[in-house]
């Protein structure tokens, strides 16, 4: 398989990673190709003898993955309901649907996983579904892929030994991959400042009250009218009742645009997302239905009307614009909202952190083996080797706070 530059010195990375790590976390933005690298990864396992666990959470993935997979085609089977021709467990790589495995837990009883390999692993980061697959393969390696590698508060996923990054976004628009974004925020975006926060996003009763504003309304058609008259358009709306209001003034300044949103139903949607493609529907407005997983090469504006306190969701809005073709090499980012005054631009450089550690959190857990002082984090004893995580979880040693541990540190030192 043939690799871009950076995307071999990216394979070699993670394998020499997981000589020394078991859990690799992976950032890579839009258009890097993830699912190329994983597939040249998962090509060198099959070489190796390794049993490979891909595992993705949407129907689109199952084929994107299928078809970048052809290079490994007669080692691939298929976990995912309505495909029960394409299942062998006795294959070595599992391309799995992860609600599938959920409700066939059974089905790979007898599978013994070296590698689990997690694509868009921000979406079920946490959840029981992906722990409960992680369970099951306690002892393989574990590679999460995503191109927002942290959570609703923007700390960086936990969980994980290892934290790679990649090319940037900025590179990437620089050398032509992606295309290049042309930014425009509205004078008149919304203040934020007084609505009230419900759990990381913005209470949605609260912004209601503020983004159904009639002249709010207007002003989102206005400056589209001005930085991208006919121009392709993907519009983020708050709520359904937002997205009709927004549809109604398009329509009262001659316009034809197109509501996308949980109440149109499967059959409706996939036609209407069709058109689009095809560029018979040139206005789609959306709410929290193309957030990720839809690709259009073609999009030539993106329209935030929906603010969000909510990074990574923001990014991965922002990335339905941001794929480049022979025939689009720029794209307007439109900000009616105020998103870029909380978040920035897209394609700023970030540098995440892990969650603040609390005072009273654990940090480090006794060997009862040998009695060294281990980091929480640890699977085996650093000394011995004797399974930490096997103590942690029958309470055979109880995780030490911070305060006493420093203590034991303190007492072991003068020993």
């Amino acid at each position: 398989m043939l690799l871009r530059p950076y995307q071999q010195k990216d394979l070699d990375r993670i394998i020499n990673t997981f000589v020394t790590k078991d859990k690799i976390l992976f950032e890579a933005c839009v258009s890097y190709g993830k699912t190329y690298l994983a597939c040249a990864f998962i090509e060198k396992c099959v070489e190796w003898g390794k049993n490979v666990i891909f595992c993705v959470n949407r129907e689109s993935l199952v084929m994107q993955a299928l078809n970048d997979f052809k290079s490994i085609a007669p080692h691939v089977s298929v976990l995912k309901s309505g495909y029960k021709k394409l299942f062998n467990v006795d294959k070595q790589v599992q391309l799995v649907m992860l609600h599938s495995f959920n409700a066939n837990k059974q089905s790979l009883k007898d599978f013994d996983a070296n590698v689990i390999i997690i694509d868009e692993c921000h979406l079920y980061h946490g959840g029981s579904m992906i722990n409960g697959l992680l369970k099951q393969f306690p002892d393989a390696k574990v590679l999460g892929i995503s191109g927002t590698c942290i959570d609703e508060k923007g700390y960086l996923l936990s969980g994980y030994d290892e934290y790679l990054t990649t090319i940037t976004m900025k590179e990437l628009i620089a050398n032509e991959t992606l295309a290049k974004p042309i930014y425009y925020a509205s004078e008149n975006n919304y203040n934020l400042d007084n609505i009230k926060l419900r759990g990381n996003e913005f209470d949605y009763d609260d912004l209601s009250k503020l983004v159904l504003d009639v002249g709010q309304v207007s002003k989102i058609v206005e400056e589209w009218k001005k930085h991208a008259l006919n121009k392709k358009t993907i519009v983020f709306a708050t709520s359904i009742k937002h997205a009709n209001k927004i549809q109604a003034e398009y329509k009262k300044q001659g316009f034809n645009a197109y509501l996308l949103h949980s109440d149109i139903n499967d059959k409706d949607r996939q036609q209407l997302l069709q058109d689009f493609r095809v560029g018979k529907k040139t206005i789609l407005i959306n709410v929290a239905m193309l957030v990720e997983g839809f690709s259009d090469t073609e999009v030539e504006c993106v329209l935030f009307a929906c603010p969000t306190r909510i990074l990574r969701k923001f990014i991965q809005s922002a990335g339905r614009g941001l794929r480049r073709s022979s025939t689009k090499t720029e794209c307007i980012f439109l900000d009616c909202c105020g998103v870029f005054a909380l978040h920035g631009l897209p394609d700023d450089l970030r540098y995440y952190s892990a969650k603040p550690v609390k005072n009273n959190e654990p940090l480090f857990v006794i060997c009862p083996e040998c009695g060294a002082v281990n980091s929480i984090d640890n699977n085996a004893c650093e000394i011995c080797g004797y399974s930490l995580a096997i103590v942690i979880e029958h309470g055979a040693s109880k995780p030490q706070p911070k305060k006493a541990l420093e203590r034991l540190v303190l007492v072991k030192s003068m020993q």
